[in-house]
């Protein structure tokens, strides 16, 4: 009896020491959930600050890019219209070339104003 009494005493407190146990191992598994949790949020983090940092990249190109493209439109307005510098590249070539010819005659008209030597 003495035995019996000692073995159900033993299986109370290995019950006991059981029960200790599975909670100990809830309590981790809860420790062990907030830490895979946490791991994915912080990898979602890293995504979104991922993201936001390619979208400010790409913004500040659009912006540079669409300064520049303003800035080309603005060029292109003081300048003028292909059909107006064409018609002023014709008027200067016209020019140029009148003026050659002024160039031309004057040279020809001193050079048969100079005196020949025989």
């Amino acid at each position: 009896m003495e035995k019996l009494n000692e073995f159900q005493e033993m299986l109370s407190l290995k019950q006991s020491q059981l029960q200790n146990c599975e909670a100990r191992k809830q309590a981790i598994s809860v420790e062990l959930n907030k830490s895979k949790e946490l791991l994915q949020g912080q990898g979602q983090l890293k995504r979104n600050i991922d993201d936001n940092l390619n979208y400010r990249k790409t913004k500040a190109d659009v912006d540079r890019l669409t300064h520049d493209i303003e800035s080309l439109e603005e060029r292109m307005l003081s300048i003028g219209s292909s059909s107006t510098i064409e018609a002023d590249l014709k008027r200067h070539s016209q020019e140029r070339e009148r003026l050659n010819s002024e160039v031309l005659s004057v040279h020809c008209n001193n050079y048969e104003k100079l005196p020949l030597t025989r």
